[in-house]
Formats: structure tokens, C-alpha cells, sequence
């Protein structure tokens, strides 16, 4: 977590020596869980996010708004009665669009694809059915996990009154997380984000 936190900041000082309209840092809480067929119901999680992110003009109130993001996910599994909990490291490439209410308070919308890759993650069962954790929820040295590398879309919306900003924004991935032909697995993520627009 401390080296996710350094990259970002790393990265976020480079924004600053940019030539970006904008730059700003976000965090905030997620529900996340997993998009399945087949492999029985999935219920939310809750999660973290935190970003880094740089907003380049295009054209009048039309940005390019590259972001890099420390993010949660995973999902509850009632058959089996257990929480996988996923993190990755997320980049995802959006174009955003301000409307201007006044000098002071601004509409926010964002969409576009993400790139995602999986740093960490583990199984755990709920209720006593296991004891402890199975220690790799990613595919490693022949472990039948999940795919660390995810790709998908994301949209949001927001507030931005003087330096600050409010909004949420939803991750689906488009790529199933399983080679699993009978058990289809996705990742969707619901976020909340508080922010600073520097």
C-alpha cells in the first residue's frame, strides 16, 4: 500500500510539470462485486480508491482527463460462502466535459475504456467454513485464480465547487476474469470519490 501511495504522488508531482489545465487527487470508498453466470449469486463488497489524475483541454469545455488509480475489488460469493478481495493498480483513459453553472460550481461528466492489473488479492471464508485464508485469489505458479489483467469501461459524474470536488463513477470490465467456459465471472465496481482539484 505504502509503494502504491509513492507511485502515485511520483506520478502526480510529473502531472505538475505538465502542460495539463488541471490536476487533482481523488479517494473515496466502493462497492464492488462480481458479474457472474452460472457460478451463483454474488453480493457487494466494500472496497477503497484512491487517484491521481490530470485534465488536458481539447476543445472549449471538452478535456482528456488520463487518470492513475489504486483500486478495490472483489465480490461476496453465497455458494461457498466466501469474499474474494482484488486489488489493482487501474489507468483509465476518459474524456471528460465541465458545464460551467458559475465562476465557482461545475458540472462533471467522464467516459471511456480502462486498462487494470491485478497486484494482489485473496480468498476468504465467512463464518467459520474455512479457517483462514487461501492465499492467492490471482493466477500464480499454476494456481487456478482469477486474471490479473482487466479491461473495461468506465463512466461518472460529479461536482466541482472551487477546489473541491464530489462524484461517483462505475467500473464494468468487458473481459471475463475466468477461462472458465461454465462459470463467467466479470468485474463491476460502484464508486464514491472526494477530491482536490489543484
Amino acid at each position: 500500500m505504502k509503494k502504491i501511495l509513492v507511485l502515485i504522488l511520483l506520478i502526480l508531482s510529473i502531472f505538475t510539470k505538465s502542460d495539463a489545465q488541471q490536476f487533482g487527487a481523488r479517494a473515496g470508498f466502493n462497492f464492488a462485486k462480481h458479474v457472474a453466470d452460472a457460478v451463483g449469486p454474488t453480493t457487494v463488497k466494500s472496497g477503497v480508491n484512491i487517484c491521481a489524475l490530470a485534465d488536458f483541454k481539447l476543445w472549449q469545455e471538452l478535456y482528456f482527463r488520463p487518470e492513475l488509480m489504486f483500486v478495490s475489488k472483489g465480490a461476496k460469493h453465497e455458494i461457498g460462502n466466501y469474499i474474494v478481495n482484488q486489488n489493482y493498480f487501474e489507468i483509465p483513459l476518459l474524456m471528460a466535459v465541465k458545464v460551467k453553472i458559475n465562476n465557482d460550481w461545475k458540472l462533471d461528466f467522464q467516459s471511456g475504456p480502462f486498462l487494470a492489473f491485478g497486484l494482489s488479492g485473496k480468498y476468504k471464508k465467512i463464518e467459520g467454513s474455512y479457517d483462514g485464508y487461501i492465499p492467492q485469489a490471482f493466477k500464480k505458479d499454476g494456481n487456478d485464480g482469477y486474471k490479473r489483467f482487466d479491461f473495461g469501461w468506465n463512466v461518472g459524474a460529479g461536482i466541482n465547487f472551487y477546489h473541491y470536488y464530489v462524484g461517483m463513477g462505475y467500473d464494468i470490465s468487458f473481459l471475463e476474469l475466468t477461462d472458465n467456459e461454465k462459470y463467467r465471472e466479470k468485474n463491476a465496481v460502484l464508486m464514491i470519490n472526494f477530491g482536490y482539484n489543484f
